[in-house]
């Protein structure tokens, strides 16, 4: 009895792991025909996500099993009031497919550059809204309310380029749940080495950056998310000529907003406080760029 026991729960352990291989490689293979088809040039042209079909679709009975029934619909798939999203835009209804793609690295950068506003305003479009949101907007505190508070998405880049060459990322920032505050924001670039080498050089002086925008009022998340409680920041950089290959970390601070923009917000009758007290790190970074200088091609080094 006891040899049948064990067999029987070989079997269904067994029956399980053919199971989630089948589904690892089911999705696998749906990533995979969508970056071969990067490779042969999504990059060189300008992604259009007016009607979100910039993608291969996964399969309907493979993106249930990822994403639940739950999220099938084409909702927002919980029971929060639909008046804390009255003034954003409508709800997409494959966001909840996009937000799986976005967060399992399907997307190129350009193509996150080109994602349309209806789905990055949308707090379900955050991962963490689902581990934490939900809950702190259905039973916030009757005593006290979030004066600051963001959030960079994904938060982590990775690109890669040869010396005079370009590259763009883009980064989604958000307010924290039941922030009653605009937030005054103030993107200042920063560069360094990673692994230590070259301390003694100034890494930033290898590239130059175009932020846009670079500085930006986000919007209250309570008691409704105000159309600008999120902003894309889109990146555009050029590698030096003389930058030696390696690997850099170019992140992004939160200083001070321009007179200019100040001046700009005050004219507009715009209350606001400043976040640049968040101080960001490469270690925790609101928005970090991994970028990989290679070799130039033809110079006989590793490409």
């Amino acid at each position: 009895m006891e040899g049948k026991g064990k067999g029987r729960r070989f079997l269904v352990i067994a029956l399980a792991a053919l199971f989630f291989t089948w589904l690892l490689a089911s999705f696998s293979g749906c990533v995979g025909e969508k970056k071969e088809a990067g490779a042969q040039g999504i990059d060189a042209v300008d992604v259009k996500w007016s009607d979100a079909s910039g993608y291969r679709k996964i399969p309907d009975e493979r993106l249930e099993l990822m994403l639940g029934p739950e999220k099938m619909g084409g909702g927002r798939a919980h029971n929060l009031s639909p008046s804390l999203f009255s003034a954003l835009p409508a709800f997409p209804p494959d966001l909840h497919e996009i937000a799986l793609l976005v967060n399992t690295n399907y997307f190129s950068e350009r193509e996150l550059a080109g994602l349309d506003a209806s789905y990055w305003k949308q707090p379900e479009f955050y991962p963490g809204f689902w581990l934490s949101g939900v809950e702190a907007m259905g039973n916030p505190p009757g005593d006290r309310w979030g004066a600051s508070g963001m959030r960079g998405y994904p938060a982590e880049h990775f690109v890669s380029a040869r010396p005079g060459e370009a590259f763009t990322s883009a980064n989604f920032f958000a307010s924290s749940w039941l922030v009653v505050n605009r937030q005054a924001v103030s993107l200042e670039p920063r560069a360094a080495f990673e692994g230590g080498v070259r301390s003694g050089e100034d890494a930033a002086r290898y590239f130059s950056l175009s932020i846009e925008p670079r500085e930006f009022l986000l919007g209250a998340s309570w008691p409704v998310f105000e159309e600008s409680c999120a902003q894309k920041v889109v990146v555009r950089g050029n590698v030096a000529e003389d930058a030696p290959p390696g690997d850099y970390a170019i992140y992004f601070d939160l200083g001070q907003p321009s007179q200019e923009a100040v001046e700009k917000w005050d004219a507009e009758g715009r209350t606001y406080i400043s976040s640049s007290s968040f101080a960001s790190a490469p270690d925790r970074p609101y928005y970090v760029i991994h970028v990989s200088v290679r070799e130039r091609a033809g110079s006989g080094g590793r490409t």
